[in-house]
């Protein structure tokens, strides 16, 4: 089983469909389980795709339009019925502090939930431990709105046929792992000169904006992303500001970013069929995929 996952829970946007919910991500890493954007019906979509409250660490809100976060209360609510008792941070925009305190304690409920706000006001790091780092960037939306990046810090392994080629044998390029130089013969070798970085892995959540610098800087080189592509065409967007991306401009932006997987969602309930969107998104990024309820993707 794979280290990293994306379990896909609702695809639509501002309303849900017959066919489609409202937003819902959630994405195992490693012990870790972070949740995404949990639009209305959230709950019942944990339970219909197998994704259990227990297994959820941290909740990231991108902004507070319906649609991104009236999953929220059920949620909270599940954790405290399951007597979840380990930390769940919320992380959210600071200016939406009223919206977050009133879906918080949206009704009567007994609350054994070990919750942590988290308020966002800047772009920049967010959470960090020794091997992963979560990152957060305000977007081009009509309301405040942050996307997210979760990054895994590189990895330095020994090139070993360098090493070899250098005259080390194998158990003397254990040593130099371990200990970072060796002598041999009076010659001292350093590790730093014999080792190749491995990027870490990376995914990234941007929700609502127009295609903008800061989506851009968190999708690059990701290896799996989740984007909002919300209108097939320019000709579907109402004439007001433009706040969305339609499938080409989201493509395109997944392309130049150079990511591995993108996963496109958030369709308008215009649209019944899908087909057209991934025929433009894979003619644009070859690994395009079209987002579908239930759908979970390794990376």
């Amino acid at each position: 089983m794979s280290a990293h996952s994306l379990s896909i829970l609702g695809t639509s946007s501002q309303l849900p469909t017959r066919d489609r919910n409202h937003s819902g991500f959630f994405v195992r890493w490693q012990q870790h389980g972070f949740l995404f954007d949990p639009g209305e019906g959230t709950q019942q979509h944990m339970l219909r795709y197998g994704v259990k409250a227990s297994q959820i660490t941290k909740i990231f809100i991108s902004h507070f339009h319906g649609d991104h976060c009236l999953g929220l209360p059920g949620v909270i609510q599940r954790l405290s019925n399951d007597g979840v008792a380990h930390v769940v941070e919320v992380y959210y925009p600071a200016s939406g502090e009223a919206f977050f305190q009133r879906l918080r304690y949206a009704s009567h409920f007994h609350d054994r939930t070990n919750l942590c706000p988290c308020p966002i006001s800047a772009n920049g790091p967010v959470w960090q431990s020794e091997r992963l780092a979560i990152y957060a960037e305000r977007l081009e939306h009509n309301v405040e709105c942050f996307g997210y990046r979760v990054e895994e810090k590189g990895k330095l392994s020994v090139d070993a046929e360098k090493a070899q080629r250098a005259g080390l044998s194998g158990p003397q390029i254990g040593a130099l792992k371990q200990s970072g130089s060796l002598s041999v013969d009076g010659k001292v070798f350093k590790l730093r000169d014999f080792s190749i970085e491995k990027p870490g892995t990376v995914f990234a959540f941007v929700q609502d904006t127009r295609s903008c610098p800061a989506a851009r800087r968190l999708l690059d080189n990701a290896h799996l992303a989740v984007l909002e592509a919300t209108y097939l065409n320019a000709q579907d967007r109402p004439d007001e500001t433009v706040s969305h991306m339609t499938i080409e401009e989201a493509a395109q932006l997944a392309s130049q970013a150079r990511v591995v997987a993108p996963v496109f969602t958030h369709f308008s309930t215009r649209y019944n069929d899908l087909e057209a969107f991934s025929q433009v998104a894979t003619g644009i990024h070859p690994s395009a995929l079209i987002a579908r309820e239930g759908d979970v993707h390794d990376f």
